[in-house]
């Protein structure tokens, strides 16, 4: 994909909305920490929301969680994505599953398309 996307925005919340009609988004209760009973941890049902612009072709999007401490990824999500021209915004809505925090501490959300860092967001487990 040439270039790399540019990241307009990347949250990680419980709800992603997308309006009948409008197409518009609404984003509910973001968060960058969440508070476990237990480890391993399974959190509720989230969603990582990102909009990316100025890229243009076809690549493969990567969602990687890394346990900041020990440097140890605990999850990777690959999907496609295509962006028809330099000037389209595509919105990216992911869902993890089967996903679990085996550790409390910082978890690093990245965004990579064709293995190139495109954005990221970092969470903090307790």
């Amino acid at each position: 994909m040439v270039p790399n996307p540019t990241p307009l925005e990347m949250t990680i919340c419980e709800v992603v909305i997308i309006e009948e009609g409008t197409d518009r988004t609404s984003r509910i209760n973001s968060f960058n920490a969440l508070q476990a009973t237990h480890f391993p941890f399974d959190p509720a049902r989230f969603f990582v929301f990102a909009m990316l612009t100025d890229a243009q072709g076809q690549g493969d999007l990567m969602l990687v969680v890394t346990h900041v401490p020990t440097n140890q990824e605990v999850y990777v999500l690959l999907e496609p994505i295509t962006f028809a021209d330099r000037l389209q915004e595509v919105r990216v809505i992911l869902s993890p599953s089967s996903f679990a925090f085996p550790l409390p501490g910082e978890y690093d959300f990245t965004l990579r398309v064709d293995n190139a860092f495109v954005a990221h967001r970092r969470v903090h487990v307790y």
